[in-house]
């Protein structure tokens, strides 16, 4: 069993899970609605450690924006394309951002650009395509930029082109599909370029075809899907191709299939999402697919779900946006997704969201005390393979800011030391963003600190046979918001109670099977977590 907790030194109430656990949520990344107006087209990218955003703002043109650990900033110029464009992608190679798009100069033929350091430059003639080039996917191979679209030269069939360090020319023959397509997607496995679309040629039903190195070939049946598709997403798990999308015999949900060397094999069930999925984006992480939608069941808003055992769940509940969405795009660090979406509940801007794993941070000791006006952090590594730690605060456990980075020595056992000067009154949270060789980074547990008298708060009997407690809270005849979740963050319960006047509550999970649990209660600004053992 694992224990959750409490500190309480000089007046200081912190929580911690010195496992490594956490209550995950869904959290912005920088400000929600970031952007400078509304954005539409939008494509996340990770290199390492760091995030990159493209979109189309108001005025039509292409912007990138990295963010710096606590803001988005613009890479290079604002609206750096030549003219109005639409369907841009995003790539990163080397740390080098590249972005194409339909270039509005250029009949709609597409335009490739990437940035040197100081400018947005072209990468091969501006409008490379003969004729217009719809719905580009950019991806990269050995350092080289190939792109999948629908060529309008080639009466919308698709195409592949790649970027020889001076032209672009095509891979294999041009339009090689059977017919008109839309929304192609392109991924690599090793050095061989997969592209799944929307095939006009099939009954618009799903089709996946690979580069041999001379022509391109069909992975499995052509028009494998059982109906039309729409947004079609290809990404692969080791070897094994998966391809995503939404599915029209199924009323617009979402569905997902892996190869299985002969055939294309449903994971989980045919239209899994509970009603329409919008949009849809399919990335993979850990070796877990997970996807994120405009969810027609739930007012259009982001919903995001991933497969495991056998099974589509809901990654932190349903509708975790503020509002409607669209234009989503997913990527994985790890287990954690991040979605990049326009956010109607911010004015149609930008805003990123994410969703830290709770087996993001083994072994990370975390641990906080109060240093005159300051809140004193410690951490220790032990030998795990980290290289950089930037410590981040939050006033509302959702929005983060950076206050510093410091470096490791991986692979050794050191303690860690970070005085936070400029400590704003109330609740405080503190974690660590933690940042490996290759620049995969992941978070730690969060500290929460209150800046007040000590808050205690104790669940007995526990364990308990039956699965009643009671919870012994710091103030009586105040109504108490309290919350159940499993060890996976799922939440399970969640309801509303009077303390009694001895600040007692009982809880009752005699209908929950034997295991542990995580017990979440809030009266006015205070605030605290008990694990619970129900046996």
């Amino acid at each position: 069993m694992k224990h959750f907790i409490t500190y309480l030194i000089v007046g200081i109430s912190l929580s911690l899970c010195p496992e490594g656990e956490m209550l995950a949520q869904w959290q912005t990344i920088g400000p929600a609605g970031f952007s400078g107006s509304s954005v539409s087209y939008n494509a996340l990218a990770r290199d390492g450690s760091d995030l990159y955003t493209a979109f189309r703002d108001a005025s039509g043109h292409a912007n990138v924006m990295q963010f710096d650990g606590t803001n988005w900033v613009a890479v290079g110029a604002s609206d750096f394309s030549p003219s109005t464009m639409d369907n841009i992608d995003l790539a990163i190679d080397a740390g080098t951002p590249y972005v194409v798009f339909e270039d509005d100069n250029q009949s709609g033929a597409l335009t490739a650009m990437r940035y040197d350091g100081s400018n947005w430059v072209l990468v091969g003639a501006a409008g490379f395509t003969p004729a217009g080039g719809g719905y580009p996917a950019l991806a990269f191979s050995g350092g080289t930029p190939y792109v999948a679209f629908r060529d309008i030269n080639e009466l919308g069939d698709i195409s592949v082109m790649a970027f020889d360090g001076t032209n672009w020319n095509y891979v294999g023959a041009p339009g090689f599909s059977a017919g008109s397509i839309s929304r192609p997607a392109l991924a690599f496995e090793g050095t061989t370029p997969y592209v799944a679309y929307r095939d006009g040629g099939n009954g618009s039903r799903a089709t996946v075809m690979r580069f041999d190195g001379t022509n391109w070939v069909g992975v499995g049946p052509a028009g494998f899907s059982a109906s039309m598709v729409s947004f079609p997403q290809l990404v692969f798990s080791g070897t094994t191709p998966i391809v995503g999308y939404t599915d029209w015999g199924n009323g617009q949900a979402a569905t997902v299939k892996k190869f299985d060397g002969s055939n294309w094999v449903t994971m989980g069930v045919e239209g899994f999402s509970a009603g329409a999925a919008d949009q849809l984006q399919l990335a993979i992480g850990s070796g877990i697919p997970t996807v994120a939608f405009r969810d027609g069941a739930n007012s259009n808003a982001l919903s995001v779900m991933d497969y495991n055992g056998g099974t589509w769940a809901l990654v932190g509940g349903a509708a975790v946006s503020a509002g409607s969405i669209s234009f989503p795009s997913l990527i994985m660090n790890g287990l954690d997704p991040f979605v990049l979406y326009t956010d109607a509940g911010n004015s149609n801007r930008a805003t990123v969201l994410t969703y830290p794993s709770v087996l993001a941070t083994p072994a990370i000791r975390l641990n906080a005390t109060r240093q005159g006006s300051g809140v004193y952090l410690q951490w220790q590594g032990e030998a795990l393979p980290y290289v950089r730690t930037e410590i981040e605060r939050s006033r509302d456990g959702q929005g983060w800011e950076s206050l510093a980075h410091q470096t490791m020595i991986p692979g050794q056992d050191v303690v860690y030391h970070f005085l936070d000067q400029q400590v704003p009154a109330g609740a405080v949270h503190y974690r660590l963003r933690l940042i490996q060789p290759d620049g995969a980074f992941f978070y730690s547990e969060t500290i929460s600190i209150q800046i007040a008298g000590a808050i205690a708060a104790k669940a007995f009997p526990n364990p308990s046979r039956d699965g009643r407690f009671w919870l012994t809270l710091p103030e009586g005849h105040i109504q108490t918001d309290l919350w159940v979740y499993d060890p996976a963050g799922k939440q399970l319960q969640a309801w509303r109670a009077a303390a009694g006047p001895d600040g007692q509550v009982p809880i009752d999970l005699s209908i929950l099977p034997p295991g542990s649990y995580l017990l979440k209660w809030r009266q006015g600004r205070q605030q605290g977590t008990h694990w619970v053992q129900r046996q």
